[in-house]
């Protein structure tokens, strides 16, 4: 069991690049201080970045500029950006069935589309009860497919919203078979590569990944013991991402910078999809879509696991994006998240 008391005594800042708000700095370091206090949190990550390079970060606890997190369903996010990094007419279209890409998919999961379940739209069940934790190490992403292929569709495709994770395993399942390469080797050359994420990977099987902060949950007494054993190559396309906060705010700022996708497939991103009803998601490809106080857009998307809590916000127009990390299971999201933000959007807030 390590102790909670004591954790929370180191706060380390970087600040590179110039032209913010120059009272920002601390008035992060003290926020990052109050998120961590108020959540318990043994190590918390959080990086402001903005486009042309300008980076903030802080780090509370037992963590450092490089310190790997568990980023949880934030992983979802890799895999959009993988999709739409690789479509192509022909090639890999949104609305083409998918058993174009896997054949042997029984008939109800080879009609669905990348687009359907890239928005949560597919009808895809989620985790059950005793699936949280995985023990079984999975070589592939397709391997992993069995655990729900059996079972039959909860709606009909494009009726109902329904979030699932193993949606997102199927999307990176029909990613390798249509590219032909494992999905750790998209990764690699699809997004890590061209946006310079040199500390995000998926984690081993069976393993934490180099530099990985300890996994920890808080236990009764106040304090933080490890967390349950966890094999996460069940899920590496929907959950089995690590990063640490800064790479994870450049990947954000990085989606959208102009180069990197094509404008018509940003589109996609930002814009809403719609029940067959026409009722709006509020969710693109894989991101969800809100409105700030102001009237700006942004994307966001948070992600829990054992051990893990990460949300990942970013303002597309703009050009800013904030990550926070931390190595237990919390709350917090979109507000605090949001805070953070304000201090390169809004410094005189």
């Amino acid at each position: 069991m390590v102790p909670r008391r004591g954790l929370l005594i180191a706060v380390s800042l970087l600040l590179s690049g110039t032209g913010l708000h120059a009272q920002a700095p601390l008035a992060g370091d003290s926020l990052a201080r109050t998120i961590a206090a108020k959540y318990h949190l043994p190590a918390f990550s959080v990086a402001v970045a903005r486009a042309g390079g300008t980076t903030w970060h802080w780090q509370v606890g037992a963590a450092s500029r490089n310190t790997r997190f568990r980023v949880g369903s934030v992983s979802k996010l890799f895999t959009t950006a993988l999709a739409a990094r690789l479509l192509r007419p022909g090639r890999l279209e949104l609305d083409t069935p998918i058993a174009s890409y896997l054949p042997d998919l029984p008939p109800a999961y080879g009609a669905l589309t990348i687009r359907q379940l890239a928005g949560h739209l597919a009808g895809v069940r989620h985790y059950g009860p005793a699936e949280y934790l995985n023990l079984i190490a999975y070589p592939t992403v397709r391997a992993s497919l069995g655990i729900f292929l059996k079972d039959s569709l909860l709606t009909p495709p494009g009726s109902r919203y329904f979030y699932s994770s193993y949606g997102f395993n199927l999307l990176g399942a029909v990613l390798e078979a249509a590219e032909s390469r494992p999905y750790s080797e998209l990764l690699r050359e699809e997004i890590f590569a061209p946006l310079r994420l040199r500390h995000t990977g998926l984690e081993p099987s069976g393993r934490l990944s180099p530099d990985e902060a300890p996994p920890l949950t808080l236990d009764s007494t106040g304090g933080f013991r490890p967390a349950l054993a966890q094999d996460l190559s069940d899920r590496w396309p929907s959950g089995g991402v690590v990063s640490t906060a800064e790479d994870l705010a450049h990947f954000a700022v990085g989606m959208f910078a102009p180069g990197y996708l094509a404008d018509s497939v940003r589109t996609l991103l930002i814009t809403s999809q719609h029940t067959a009803n026409g009722a709006v998601t509020r969710v693109g490809l894989g991101w969800r879509i809100a409105r700030d106080s102001l009237g700006r857009n942004y994307l966001h998307h948070g992600g829990s696991s054992v051990g893990g809590r990460a949300f990942l916000l970013v303002y597309p127009q703009l050009g800013v994006a904030v990550a926070l990390l931390a190595n237990t299971e919390a709350n917090f999201g979109e507000a605090e998240a949001l805070a953070f933000a304000r201090l390169a959007l809004d410094p005189a807030r």
